[in-house]
């Protein structure tokens, strides 16, 4: 069965901290969330898995080679999340946790035990290569944690200016959830009083025999508009007016220069069912976190 996705909720929302010029933006995004849903709001940093640790040599090396114990570990990095927040809360200053372990597994762990309803994280892109990776943690937190995510751009520059968000545009594959995907993106945009785009592709199919394509321009101009018409019943459900845009080609293409053209401020996609023993993270959703040109809510 599909995994129901919840209505808006957003009472805890917690942001992973590595010190980082993107994990910065990544807590002014948690700062302004929180504000906006009057939600309690967490920053942790997860002390990497060290030698010996757990038994009688427990000690670690600090930041210039010399050898700390873990108590000393422990509140150099609490003072240090202390320093971090002062640099970018709010009115009401986050709940500061220090977790030890490997970093994917705390965060998910912490996740479930404290029922987080987002999680506030950044992508990293360094380098020719990387920028076509999310980072393992990211992409694990992606996977395992069971509520929404909302990943900040990916690649080279810093991520954009944190909210408010003003043009919000949400992604659907018309399956069975999109219905319930678009009533959270819909409460998600009122409450920031944003202009809600709804986005489809249907990916290209090529048939050929005898050197004749049998899939003509015109019958995907048909489908097109079937799909424009599904997606403008499904936005005369919705509380607010919005508009449609659907297409066909590369759904990873189409949805993130779509968000470039309309110059969306927030995408919201979804990314299956994270606690089922066979799901992966979706191809396409994964393809639209790394190339999107804004953030990207996604919906478990």
């Amino acid at each position: 069965m599909e995994r129901e996705i919840q209505m808006l909720a957003l009472k805890q929302i917690l942001v992973p901290v590595d010190f980082s010029e993107r994990s910065a933006a990544a807590a002014r995004q948690g700062v302004a969330l929180a504000e906006r849903f009057d939600a309690r709001l967490t920053f942790a940093h997860v002390i990497d898995r060290l030698p010996y640790e757990g038994t009688e040599r427990e000690a670690f090396y600090g930041e210039h080679g010399e050898v700390i114990s873990a108590k000393e570990l422990d509140e150099r990095f609490r003072r240090r999340l202390r320093e971090f927040t002062a640099t970018v809360t709010g009115a009401t200053p986050p709940q500061e946790v220090i977790l030890k372990g490997d970093p994917a597994a705390q965060i998910a762990r912490f996740v479930q035990d404290r029922e987080i309803d987002l999680v506030v994280v950044p992508t990293r892109g360094h380098g020719t290569f990387r920028k076509f990776l999310l980072g393992s943690v990211t992409a694990k937190i992606l996977h395992d944690v069971n509520c929404p995510v909302l990943t900040g751009t990916h690649g080279e520059e810093p991520p954009p200016a944190s909210p408010p968000y003003r043009r919000i545009g949400c992604a659907i594959d018309l399956s069975g959830q999109s219905e319930a995907l678009l009533r959270w993106a819909d409460e998600f945009a009122g409450a920031w009083g944003a202009k809600l785009v709804l986005i489809h592709a249907t990916p290209p199919v090529q048939v050929i025999m005898d050197d004749v394509h049998v899939v003509t321009a015109d019958w995907w101009d048909m489908v097109v508009r079937a799909a424009e018409g599904k997606l403008k019943d499904l936005a005369g459900k919705l509380s607010r007016q919005a508009d449609v845009c659907a297409g066909t080609g590369d759904p990873v293409h189409f949805v993130t220069s779509t968000a470039a053209e309309r110059e969306l401020d927030l995408l919201i996609v979804g990314r299956g069912m994270a606690k089922q023993r066979a799901s992966r993270l979706p191809t396409n959703t994964y393809g639209i976190i790394r190339e999107s040109p804004c953030p990207v809510i996604s919906l478990p």
